[in-house]
């Protein structure tokens, strides 16, 4: 049992929560003052790219919009793509679940715009042939999960 974006089709899958990607800047950037802002604003700025969690989908979206950040940076920690933010050193795009709970005073986030969401679930590899450990897992979560009205088709629950 893991975590995957949805969609996902070689496993059975359950969607979880729904969440949206994110520009994360220096609290004096220039875009600062905009409600949202464009994977293009970006390409200004150097960039730094988390490798864990997201980074397939950053590069997928600036590579679907034909477009290329200046990636100066990569991390393989959340909190330290973070750090390079709040030097000001770069910007980047994340997962806004994935940021701390706590709203740091040293950066800010903005929507990306057009607005880029995605579903994360639970996958198994086949249901049918899970443990009754992880069906029970399986089970409560999928009890309460409403899928969302903006949730795909493609992304509801097949467990």
């Amino acid at each position: 049992m893991g975590f995957v974006t949805l969609p996902e089709g070689q496993f059975d899958t359950c969607p979880l929560i729904e969440d949206q990607m994110v520009a994360v800047l220096p609290l004096d950037h220039g875009l600062a003052a905009q409600a949202s802002v464009s994977l293009s604003d970006l390409c200004a700025d150097p960039f730094v790219l988390t490798e864990a969690g997201s980074s397939e989908l950053v590069t997928q979206l600036f590579s679907a919009a034909r477009l290329q950040p200046r990636v100066r940076y990569r991390t393989s920690q959340l909190m330290s793509t973070l750090a390079a933010v709040e030097r000001g050193d770069a910007v980047t795009v994340v997962a806004q679940s994935s940021l701390p709970q706590r709203a740091s005073a040293e950066y800010l986030t903005r929507p990306l715009n057009p607005a880029v969401r995605r579903v994360v679930g639970l996958a198994v590899l086949d249901k049918a042939q899970s443990s009754t450990a992880t069906q029970a897992f399986i089970a409560d979560p999928k009890r309460s999960l409403k899928p969302s009205p903006m949730t795909p088709e493609c992304c509801r629950c097949r467990l």
